[in-house]
């Protein structure tokens, strides 16, 4: 019976010293990594804006070149009118 309950008793001491560390590494976030994870969210939230800036670029050129097809297509449609009544 001594032998089981040392047998248990080192059992029991071996999982504590193996839980230890890793209960007390989730104790929370050291200072270096709370700086590179503010370091992290900034650049994160400059490259957000950067998208919102190029998206809103974008959609003014879309509108530019939708303006400039259109004003295309009415000389296009200008000049074969001239030209058909030069015809005849």
């Amino acid at each position: 019976m001594n032998v089981i309950v040392t047998s248990l008793r080192k059992f029991v001491i071996g999982i504590a010293l193996a839980v230890a560390p890793v209960i007390a590494g989730c104790g929370g976030v050291s200072s270096s990594e709370m700086s590179a994870l503010e370091a992290q969210t900034g650049s994160t939230e400059a490259a957000e804006q950067k998208v919102v800036e190029l998206r809103a670029k974008k959609a003014a050129k879309e509108a530019e070149l939708a303006d400039k097809t259109a004003t295309e297509s009415a000389l296009k449609d200008r000049l074969a009118a001239t030209k058909f009544n030069l015809d005849n």
